[in-house]
């Protein structure tokens, strides 16, 4: 298929592992983003890669719609892919919301991809609908901890945020050790976000990540740890394994990425008795669950749903 007219924006701020052909100014590169670029190229589209830095916004009332992309005006793209994910912060957030009024089509809202960033918002939203998340407390500083050992109990799971791969996150066992993690953390930043949480047993060192796209599940995997650790992340070592995924996972899934206004989304279950609990939904998932099926391919995917959305005749 050949879309000459087409330009497509990833937005991105990871620089990792791998470097695409031509690009100096990108040495390092997700491999997810490499994917979406280079299949977009053999698409016929024209694609560039930007980080939210190198853009500037004009704002006024006149009938123009231009932008700045280091400190040159550019016309506006077709369409965009966010990757920033947890890295979305206000700036990014607001420059997502002017693309969307001005008529670009986006992968993912500025709206549902804010609400996966703010955890706070992203747990009450689900929590409104019904869905199955870990009983979670907002803590303000050091104060009140002891509801904390009330209402939630030990051990228990602490988290900063923003925050991804596994960052941030911690396992407490008991009221000394939460005493000790909570006021290094408002010493090192006073306006830092500490969420706690459940510790669920039955997902210690393990969850499921499902990738949702549009209203269908693309691709599934159980993320294991490795070394005894509790956190699963990909990123930090864990490994995937292939599983079969019941309605009820998907189910939920689904469910979860519609009342957040997605349409490409990470869901991460955590295994609970005989059901599931959300642990956290994501904007910008990776393709690792997605590359480990065969037949499926993350990047065509998207462009598939893309073309969709925009009402443009394809064939991939």
């Amino acid at each position: 298929m050949d879309n000459p007219k087409l330009n497509g924006w990833i937005i991105t701020t990871i620089r990792q592992k791998y470097a695409i052909e031509g690009m100096d100014n990108f040495i390092y590169l997700s491999n997810n983003v490499k994917q979406l670029y280079t299949k977009g190229l053999s698409l016929g589209i024209k694609m560039e890669i930007f980080t939210p830095n190198e853009i500037d916004l004009i704002i006024s009332n006149e009938d123009v719609l231009k932008l700045y992309v280091n400190n040159e005006i550019r016309d506006l793209p077709d369409f965009i892919i966010p990757r920033t994910g947890s890295d979305t912060d206000n700036k990014v957030s607001r420059f997502y919301e002017q693309l969307e009024r001005l008529g670009v089509t986006t992968l993912n809202s500025e709206r549902s991809i804010y609400a996966c960033v703010d955890k706070i918002c992203h747990l009450q939203v689900l929590a409104h609908h019904g869905l199955p998340i870990p009983k979670t407390m907002y803590v303000s500083g050091d104060n009140n901890l002891d509801a904390v050992k009330k209402e939630i109990g030990f051990p228990l799971v602490v988290k900063i945020w923003p925050g991804s791969f596994g960052n941030g996150i911690s396992l407490v066992n008991n009221q000394h050790a939460l005493d000790d993690l909570i006021g290094m953390l408002v010493q090192a930043n006073n306006e830092v976000n500490i969420l706690v949480q459940e510790y669920i047993a039955e997902s210690h060192g393990k969850d499921i990540r499902v990738f949702v796209l549009g209203d269908k599940v693309l691709a599934y995997g159980e993320r294991n740890a490795q070394d005894g650790n509790f956190k699963s992340n990909l990123d930090r070592g864990g490994k995937l394994r292939k599983i079969d995924l019941d309605e009820e996972a998907q189910r939920i899934a689904l469910k979860a990425t519609k009342v957040l206004g997605l349409e490409c989304a990470g869901v991460d279950l955590l295994y609970s008795g005989n059901s599931y609990k959300i642990c956290e939904v994501n904007s910008a998932p990776g393709f690792i669950t997605v590359d480990q099926h065969e037949g499926i391919n993350a990047a065509e995917s998207i462009f598939s749903y893309l073309f969709q959305k925009m009402n443009i005749p394809h064939s991939l």
